[in-house]
């Protein structure tokens, strides 16, 4: 039976219990996405950004990706541990119009020892699943390609 229970989990990746008993913040919604800019509410955001677990939102510092990766298209943990302050138990990624952004083997690893589920979509899918999320959650969105 528990064994049935960790599969259905996820094989083990589970939420940390401090993010499971946090209360959701105020998240703001992603209301339209076009190339070049997302509106947020009534904010037009056209750079990346993220929003964290505390629905703080965020300008994404690609200077600091395009130094450690050599792509602003790539994330790693360092990236990651900004992004995900608060311990949110889901990440969504969007990828982009065309699906560019994407994270880094060392990436994935600092997510799963953190017990952050994440998802990578295009960004459109992004933003539905992030808006239909009711648990803490966290935001990345590359706005452009």
């Amino acid at each position: 039976l528990l064994g049935a229970v960790a599969l259905a989990r996820g094989f083990g990746r589970t939420v940390p219990a401090e993010a499971a008993r946090a209360p959701l913040a105020d998240y703001p919604r992603v209301e339209y996405i076009g190339f070049g800019e997302v509106r947020l509410g009534r904010d037009v955001i056209n750079k990346d950004f993220y929003i964290r677990a505390d629905g703080r939102v965020k300008t994404r510092k690609k200077k600091r990706a395009r130094a450690e990766h050599g792509s602003s298209h790539i994330v790693g943990p360092r990236e990651l541990e900004r992004i995900c302050k608060g311990r949110p138990g889901l990440l969504v990624i969007g990828a982009g119009r065309d699906g560019l952004l994407r994270l880094d083997a060392a990436g994935e690893e600092y997510l799963e020892a953190k017990g952050i589920e994440f998802k990578i979509e295009q960004s459109a899918e992004a933003a539905r699943i992030y808006n239909a999320a009711d648990c803490r959650r966290a935001l990345l969105m590359h706005v452009t390609c």
